[in-house]
């Protein structure tokens, strides 16, 4: 099996936290083949792992504990090229807690180029954590501080301008502070309109049974 989808696409997110497949690390050793993962609902996962072919992994957790957080940091995932997850399925921000998160997105992923984070309680802590073989970064949560987002980006704005998407909340900020965001990082979008990664729309085109 190269393609697994574990979400009921007419039920939101918040309808299916009591849906679980059980210990990812189940499904990840009984397919090494594993491609593309989709999984929606209560996560669950073992310390220490790993998985030689997965390229995509998509989490839609109901409220994702540190606990699964800090074992997924642990797993070795050489393939993995784009990583979307979902912190809450509630109002911005997330139950969990950054340090977490940032553990994850922090642990070594040589093929990892595209990142969604939705639930962060404070996107500019994110920043500091994008990989040098990253090319689009999507961070969704709050801003504590617009001011302190702007002295973020300018500060680093050498190694952000590497990517090819930087996409942040906009919406919640001044336009005269996106304005001066986007004066230093011409990657920047406004994460709500870009696609949605972390909708049925972001597996529509996967053919589930293609081995």
């Amino acid at each position: 099996m190269r393609d697994l989808i574990v979400d009921t696409d007419f039920l939101t997110q918040s309808q299916q936290c009591d849906f679980s497949i059980g210990d990812l690390a189940a499904t990840f050793d009984a397919c090494p083949a594993l491609d593309r993962c989709f999984v929606t609902g209560t996560l669950s996962l073992r310390k220490q792992g790993a998985h030689a072919n997965l390229r995509e992994l998509y989490l839609l957790g109901a409220d994702v504990s540190p606990a699964f957080l800090r074992a997924l940091a642990s797993w070795d995932l050489p393939a993995l090229e784009r990583f979307v997850i979902s912190l809450t399925s509630a109002a911005f921000p997330g139950p969990g807690s950054d340090a977490d998160i940032l553990r994850v997105l922090a642990a070594k992923r040589p093929a990892l180029r595209c990142i969604h984070v939705d639930g962060l309680h404070d996107v500019i802590g994110a920043l500091a954590a994008i990989g040098d073989t990253w090319t689009e970064a999507r961070f969704a949560g709050d801003i504590a501080n617009e001011d302190a987002l702007v002295e973020a980006v300018e500060r680093d704005a050498l190694r952000l301008r590497r990517l090819e998407v930087l996409a942040l909340p906009l919406a919640v900020i001044s336009p005269s502070a996106a304005d001066k965001l986007r004066a230093v990082c011409p990657a920047l979008r406004n994460i709500d309109e870009l696609p949605a990664l972390t909708l049925p729309a972001a597996y529509e085109d996967w053919n589930g049974d293609r081995g």
